[in-house]
């Protein structure tokens, strides 16, 4: 009886240990599934616009449109840091996804990327690093024309209070495309664009 209530304990105590790893198992595996968010010191984001490709040309139904008019796109967005420190920035890329109401599909935002720009130090990032972000993100592009944002918070290395204002300014250029022997044709309008910074508080975000 001693002998068969022994063997009971120890099947229960089994029984108990197994749940608990299983129990274990999955919480971690939660875990792993929430690991996309990223938790961020106070910051300045600024969310510069990028146009990229080639549109191609279309025949839709009047009054209906391509995304933009046809040709080739480009942009480039320089990031220059004023302070006699280094800051850190986190950069993303956030595609604009077409609407098509009711069912609209959106794409997440990649992942961030960290990068550290010294003092009185620039940088650029252009279409090609877009497209090189998308593919590190395990989501290249399919298409011959994207448009969204790519999205830089600034914040200084040791995360003080101070805010990390750097300056953010996208150049877009356009021109009709290649002409009939596959060179570039002249350029035929650019513009400008200095990104302004929204004040972003600390916290833990999805992307």
């Amino acid at each position: 009886m001693k002998k068969q209530l022994q063997i009971l304990v120890g099947g229960a105590f089994a029984i108990v240990m197994l749940v608990t790893a299983s129990l274990i198992y999955v919480h971690g595996v939660k875990a792993q599934n929430t690991s996309a968010s990223i938790t961020l010191p106070a910051r300045l984001s600024y969310a510069a616009k990028f146009v990229c490709g080639f549109e191609q040309p279309t025949s839709p139904t009047v009054p209906a449109e391509s995304q933009v008019n046809t040709g080739n796109y480009t942009t480039v967005i320089n990031i220059h840091n004023p302070w006699a420190s280094a800051v850190t920035i986190q950069k993303k890329v956030a595609l604009a996804t077409p609407e098509t109401y009711p069912d609209t599909k959106l794409v997440n935002p990649t992942k961030r990327y960290q990068d550290i720009v010294t003092s009185d130090h620039g940088m650029s990032i252009d279409c090609t690093e877009i497209v090189n972000l998308l593919t590190l993100n395990g989501t290249p592009p399919t298409a011959s024309f994207i448009e969204g944002w790519v999205v830089i918070d600034s914040y200084f290395p040791n995360a003080t209070s101070t805010a990390a204002g750097i300056d953010v300014v996208a150049v877009t250029t356009t021109s009709s495309g290649p002409n009939a022997t596959g060179a570039p044709s002249a350029v035929n309008s650019h513009e400008v664009t200095i990104v302004p910074g929204r004040s972003l508080p600390a916290g833990t975000w999805p992307f």
